[in-house]
């Protein structure tokens, strides 16, 4: 419901009732009206908000995106051969880890 619908609703109610009638609830009706009119300006106030929050996150992605593909990433072929060599070549045997009484080995 917009501004111009809601007064419409409120000037339809006044024309349904007569002069007298409308007087009385004339004030619940500036009450709505007021309170109406709050709402909307809260509600305009955070979609703006929203909207700031997702360009914000969007230029985050993309600055995050960038120090990414800043960082370089080297492999040292030498210690990655012996380090996967050798648990390569030797199994793991879990009689190893336990001593002669089933207790775990320091």
């Amino acid at each position: 419901m917009n501004d111009k619908e809601f007064t419409e609703i409120t000037k339809s109610i006044e024309k349904k009732l007569d002069k007298d009638k409308s007087a009385i609830i004339a004030d619940d009706l500036g009450q709505m009206m007021v309170g109406f009119e709050n709402m909307q300006n809260t509600l305009k106030e955070r979609e703006a908000r929203i909207k700031e929050l997702e360009k914000d996150k969007e230029k985050l992605v993309l600055a995050n995106g960038n120090l990414v593909k800043q960082i370089s990433v080297t492999i040292n072929d030498d210690d990655s051969n012996n380090d996967s060599n050798e648990s390569s070549n030797k199994p793991f045997d879990f009689k190893d880890a336990f001593d002669e009484n089933g207790n775990f080995k320091k």
